[in-house]
């Protein structure tokens, strides 16, 4: 029989011996680290124009927004919605104007107010006048608490509309006397505001009135002042 065979079980000398055995932590953390650098840096180098592209990507973005921006304030320069008018020059109003339907709107309110007997929600037009409260209440059917304040601005509203075609001073859409079928009451300022949600770019201009009685008379107004684009040229 030959001789057995020796299997020799030494290990490595030093090469694997752990950091914390060697106590060099502290020293190849830096050594790595500064090698890793210098190895992206010259992975970035040799790919000069993507990393040119990926520093200066958002700067040329930006840079995109700020143009496209001078040049929507250049175009609408001379538009009064885009100025800033902290003086804006007087404009002489003889009348309410007549509301002209826009953006697809085929048919407009001139304006629309509360209180008034409506109990549709859908507003009432002011077709009559009536010479006192009872034929009022008669005709209409107001609740008894609120129809005298009711039937107050009912005479207020009958008579803008009438008056609203006396001369003043020329303005670029002439004041006419305004139809009832332009004109829509509503029995409170929430029934109102709930019609315009529903409805908008409908009515011109909103009024609501408080009258606890024949000398006071108080109101706001509603405007509408949404800018509808029409053929490049804002509106409203």
């Amino acid at each position: 029989m030959g001789s057995p065979i020796e299997v020799s079980a030494n290990e490595p000398e030093g090469d694997f011996k752990s950091n914390a055995e060697g106590g060099n932590f502290f020293k190849d953390v830096p050594r790595q680290i500064m090698a890793l650098t210098r190895k992206n840096f010259i992975l970035a180098y040799r790919n000069r124009t993507a990393t040119f592209l990926r520093i200066f990507a958002s700067f040329f973005f930006v840079l995109l927004i700020f143009l496209v921006n001078l040049g929507v304030q250049a175009r609408f320069a001379a538009d009064p919605y885009f100025k800033n008018l902290p003086s804006p020059p007087r404009t002489v109003i003889p009348g309410i104007p007549a509301c002209v339907p826009k953006s697809g709107v085929t048919f407009c309110i001139t304006f629309a107010y509360a209180p008034a007997p409506d109990t549709s929600g859908a507003g009432v037009n002011p077709t009559a006048d009536y010479a006192t409260l009872g034929a009022f209440t008669a005709a209409t059917g107001c609740p008894s608490s609120l129809c005298a304040e009711m039937f107050r601005v009912h005479r207020i509203v009958r008579r803008i509309m009438a008056n609203n075609a006396v001369a003043g001073s020329p303005a670029p859409v002439a004041a006419e006397a305004i139809p009832a079928d332009r004109v829509l009451g509503f029995s409170s300022a929430a029934a109102m505001d709930e019609f315009l949600f529903k409805n908008p770019n409908t009515v011109q201009a909103g009024y609501i009135f408080t009258a606890p009685d024949d000398i006071t008379t108080t109101f706001v107004v509603q405007l509408n002042s949404t800018a509808v684009q029409i053929r490049g040229s804002y509106d409203r």
